[in-house]
């Protein structure tokens, strides 16, 4: 599993003393989370590529999830590859390939994220999940939170 190590402040450095506090006490920003996973070795990727599940969750031990028992899933993951052939031609990339996220489950490439980071609270038993967003962010919140039995706001 990935490993968080620290809840640092992008702007003062300031690291949290707490996995569950999320803004710097110096100087209010938003934490960033800083998960290690350098213990994982070629062998457990090669057995993440060997498994079946071909959502987000092949890759859970690249995650710092601790209880697969916490995963929030809505299906996200394994959308589609398309070969920009024309722009990767202007570009110079002849293998040009773009994700056709328009497939996740709330529409929205915010999923993946939401599926991780709404499976996390859960395991820190937050009942409750709040977003600032007009857009798609507040939608693909509010999907994982319902998946979750938990309250959005």
């Amino acid at each position: 599993m990935g490993i968080v190590s620290a809840l640092r402040c992008p702007r003062c450095g300031n690291e949290a003393t707490s996995p569950t506090i999320f803004q710097c006490a110096a100087c209010n920003s938003i934490l960033e989370v800083k998960v290690e996973v350098g213990h994982l070795t070629r062998a457990d990727l090669q057995a993440m590529l060997q498994r079946r599940d071909r959502s987000i969750w092949r890759w859970f031990d690249f995650f710092p999830i601790e209880s697969r028992a916490s995963i929030v899933s809505l299906g996200e993951g394994s959308t589609p590859l398309i070969h920009a052939a024309r722009l990767g031609e202007r570009l110079g990339i002849a293998r040009l390939y773009l994700k056709n996220d328009t497939v996740l489950p709330t529409g929205s490439l915010k999923d993946r994220s939401n599926g991780v980071g709404i499976s996390k609270a859960k395991e820190f038993g937050f009942t409750t999940a709040t977003v600032m967003s007009t857009g798609n962010a507040a939608a693909s919140v509010a999907a994982y939170a319902a998946a979750a039995g938990s309250e959005a706001s």
